[in-house]
């Protein structure tokens, strides 16, 4: 695939795409499963959560198809959904990063490429996530990944609210290219 290639899918939906690649069907399952709760009695949220079904019985999704579909999600779900999903998500991950000695946030996201790494495939030299700053009290990090703005925040605050921390300031810059995600606490 063309690196900034458009994909049209469905009923007038545009979704940037940057990188072929996998993401892992159970990681899916946990994530989507919440979502499809979530969503309202309507044709098109039906017909949306038909087809994330059949995605998620695969051992391994497409993660063309699984981006597309969270952001068909996005037009019937609130920011606050996602960001729900995204930190309850996170927070599951620590277990993870606990056992290999993470003690506080910073330690924690200091091993984001390794938790990401069992979750993702597929993407050769590109990283899913790329640490700009991180610092007691401040991350700055950067994806490629066109998930909703709100799951990807969500989800950072999640490890930072997982080891007791309040965040005191958080913010999204979305690109063409990618979106940076700025959280602070204390």
């Amino acid at each position: 695939m063309l690196e900034g290639a458009v994909l049209r899918h469905g009923a007038g939906c545009a979704v940037p795409f940057f990188m072929d690649g996998q993401i892992r069907g159970t990681h899916c399952r946990e994530v989507f499963a919440e979502l499809l709760a979530s969503l309202p009695a309507t044709p098109p949220a039906r017909a949306c959560q038909e087809e994330m079904q059949l995605l998620l019985d695969e051992d391994w999704c497409e993660l063309e198809h699984v981006i597309r579909l969270s952001n068909q999600l996005k037009a019937v779900l609130p920011d606050a959904a996602f960001s729900a999903v995204g930190t309850r998500t996170a927070v599951r991950t620590l277990k993870d990063a606990r056992a290999r000695g993470a003690r506080t946030p910073e330690e924690a996201l200091g091993q984001l490429d390794a938790l990401v790494h069992g979750t993702l495939r597929g993407f050769g030299s590109t990283r899913a996530v790329k640490m700009l700053d991180l610092k007691p009290g401040h991350v700055l990090l950067e994806t490629p990944l066109r998930f909703p703005p709100a799951l990807l925040l969500g989800a950072l605050r999640g490890f930072v609210m997982g080891f007791d921390r309040a965040v005191t300031s958080e913010s999204v810059m979305r690109t063409a290219q990618s979106t940076r995600l700025h959280v602070t606490w204390k």
